[in-house]
């Protein structure tokens, strides 16, 4: 791993302490450094880039990916794996924009009955994991074909 030193520290191979966070930061910071980049070349290609209403947009889609990854990262973080998240997710979103545009549903009906759909589904998922005892990754891949 590393030789102790007379401190009783450990010391890497790169003459730095064990455990530290430089190289965690360099990576974030190099990542960072990576999307200005990119911002910058899109902007120089297109300058409508950092338009309003393109920003608004973008925002708005990286919001919503955003909440979905957190309730996979809790369920990944606690062991588990959900591989029917991106098909249950276009299932819904087609079911919301038939209700709303076919049906002509009120929009909070819609959105209502959609979760509710969601949640059955989570319900049902959860219940075949716990009081079945079927494998989460057989049960999600099962929930593929919804």
């Amino acid at each position: 791993m590393g030789e102790k030193v007379s401190s009783g520290t450990r010391v890497s191979r790169t003459g730095k302490a064990a455990g530290s966070k430089s190289g965690v930061v360099r990576k974030e910071l190099g990542t960072g450094l990576l999307l200005v980049a990119l911002c910058i070349v899109v902007t120089i290609l297109n300058p409508r880039f950092l338009a309003g209403a393109n920003l608004q947009n973008m925002a708005r889609l990286v919001g919503a990916y955003g909440i979905f990854s957190i309730g996979v990262g809790v369920v990944i973080i606690s062991g588990g794996i959900d591989l029917s998240v991106g098909s249950i997710f276009a299932l819904l979103g087609v079911l919301l924009s038939m209700m709303l545009t076919e049906g002509h549903w009120p929009g909070i009906l819609g959105i209502a009955a959609v979760m509710a759909i969601a949640m059955v589904i989570g319900l049902a998922h959860g219940l075949l994991v716990t009081k079945a005892r079927l494998q989460p990754f057989i049960v999600t891949l099962c929930g593929l074909l919804l």
